[in-house]
């Protein structure tokens, strides 16, 4: 028998209905809290990816700026080699010149004629010029032979190994490029007689450049791509002449390289 029985459907059920009720709500609350950190997180997101951009944008024009001022540096680096050279030509095509002038006997004139052909080539060395295919070799050769009497009078003995290969390039320039080198290693080496050992390796494409006796040191080595490094008072500028030449007009590279302590020059042409 039930005293005070419940007669409406709520009063049957007021406990699951009240549970339901704070039930719904918590989940209503939840939901609109999730809606709310979704929101807020969108904005989050929208305003990093806003900053990553800005970022990106910072990050980018700073390259662009670093690499406007790497490629003015070279202009301007340029430009003064350029101005050292046409110093050095000048003081020398006037007295050649005269010498042309006033001399008689046919070799001196063949070397006088020499000697103003080189300086032209010297004062053309950053110009690009027509282009052909040639033995490196064969150049190599060239040079030594012309270079022979220099070469002997310092008592230097130069050894060409390897398989040759041909690149097509200015070979008046190469000429020079090659004829700096050996005078830099002639100048820069303290031996009454110096062996320089030429090694080509065609699958590579490459020249290397070895004192045998091993004369140079390795801290003439850290200042020899220098051009303001002065050694024994002997500048290294044509060594730096020769690294110029070759990134710009042959798109190459010059390397100093230590193989068990025995120090040498690689020539990467491409």
């Amino acid at each position: 028998v039930y005293v005070n029985k419940p007669n409406t459907f709520y009063e049957m059920y007021r406990e699951w209905i009240i549970s339901f009720a704070i039930l719904f709500f918590i989940i209503i609350v939840i939901v609109v809290i999730l809606f709310m950190k979704n929101r807020q997180l969108k904005k989050y997101n929208i305003k990093i990816k806003n900053m990553n951009k800005t970022l990106e944008d910072k990050i980018q024009k700073a390259i662009e700026e670093i690499k406007k001022r790497d490629l003015e540096m070279e202009n301007y680096k340029e430009e003064a080699y350029k101005k050292i050279i046409n110093a050095i030509v000048f003081q020398l095509k006037y007295p050649i010149k005269k010498l042309d002038e006033n001399i008689n006997d046919e070799k001196l004139k063949e070397l006088s004629s020499y000697l103003s052909e080189k300086i032209e080539e010297f004062e053309n060395l950053f110009v690009k010029k027509e282009e052909k295919e040639f033995s490196v070799k064969e150049v190599i050769k060239y040079v030594l032979s012309i270079s022979a009497p220099i070469l002997e009078a310092y008592n230097v003995e130069v050894d060409i190994k390897g398989e040759d290969f041909k690149i097509k390039a200015n070979k008046a320039q190469f000429e020079q490029m090659f004829m700096n080198i050996l005078k830099g290693i002639k100048d820069l080496s303290d031996l009454d007689k110096i062996k320089i050992e030429i090694e080509l390796n065609a699958d590579e494409k490459t020249i290397l450049i070895r004192e045998i006796h091993n004369s140079l040191s390795q801290d003439i080595f850290d200042k020899i791509l220098n051009p303001f490094a002065k050694i024994e008072n002997e500048s290294v500028l044509g060594f730096y002449l020769s690294k110029i030449v070759l990134e710009n007009n042959f798109n190459g590279a010059i390397s100093l390289k230590n193989d068990k302590n025995h120090l040498f020059f690689e020539i990467k042409l491409i």
